[in-house]
């Protein structure tokens, strides 16, 4: 056995899925006071959907460029670990909009297959 082999420790998924209005999500984004303001505010209001010690101390750490959706996102720091604030109308993993894929989705709840919503709603069946 090679005992050169680091172990590491794996990855979390850090991402904070909060509501944001989609017009008004870059003027949030944008102005740090006013992000903040309202991170706190969701802070106090859904505890549950934060790490733990975000209530002792938070840092604002950049914005980044998603490359799909060419829609921007910031990352905070808390605690040593930094998570991305994702805003709700996109979906997991930067795929699309939630708008977009609604109707196939609430079509998915009675079973219609993948193919369907493809041949409907465009794309491809993994999209969905």
């Amino acid at each position: 056995m090679n005992k050169s082999v680091a172990t590491t420790v794996p990855r979390q998924h850090r991402t904070i899925c909060l509501f944001f209005c989609q017009e008004e999500y870059v003027l949030h984004l944008l102005k740090v006071e006013y992000f903040r303001s309202v991170l706190d505010k969701a802070i106090c209001d859904h505890p549950e959907l934060f790490p733990p010690d975000i209530s002792l101390k938070y840092e604002m750490k950049d914005i980044r460029v998603s490359k799909r959706l060419k829609i921007y996102v910031r990352r905070i720091t808390v605690n040593g670990y930094h998570y991305t604030v994702h805003p709700s109308f996109v979906m997991p993993y930067m795929t699309g909009f939630t708008m977009d894929v609604e109707k196939a989705l609430f079509l998915r709840k009675f079973a219609v297959p993948f193919w369907a919503l493809a041949y409907c709603f465009g794309k491809h069946g993994m999209y969905y």
